[in-house]
């Protein structure tokens, strides 16, 4: 005598023996996630080179902007050996910009003069 929990049902030869797979439900919800990782990495991808190229340019601006202002000044000053209008140009830039913590201004010889926003030193 069998009892009816070992029993198994018959197949019939060429029909698909019914396999245990993924519900709808966990599949829309894995391919919402693969979706959403995939434009997330794109987008990383994308943006992050495109940002640094952005901040590199206008750092080189910034740079150049304040080459510019104090060129005539420390041409001057070079001649003159008058660096004091140098500092002065200095600390107003300084004063005025608020992204700028400190300058080098550095004759050929080696010569070098940091000026920071509170103080000055050779």
């Amino acid at each position: 005598m069998k009892s009816a929990l070992t029993t198994k049902t018959p197949t019939v030869p060429g029909t698909p023996t019914k396999r245990r797979s993924m519900g709808i439900a966990l599949r829309i919800a894995l391919m919402s996630w693969l979706v959403a990782m995939t434009t997330l990495l794109v987008f990383v991808l994308l943006t992050i080179p495109q940002q640094k190229k952005i901040f590199l340019k206008n750092l080189e601006s910034k740079a150049n902007s304040v080459a510019v202002a104090l060129h005539d000044v420390a041409a001057g000053a070079a001649i003159n050996e008058d660096y004091a209008s140098v500092v002065s140009a200095s600390q107003t830039l300084l004063a005025g910009d608020p992204d700028l913590d400190f300058l080098i201004v550095m004759k050929n010889d080696g010569f070098a003069l940091a000026i920071e926003k509170k103080r000055l030193e050779n």
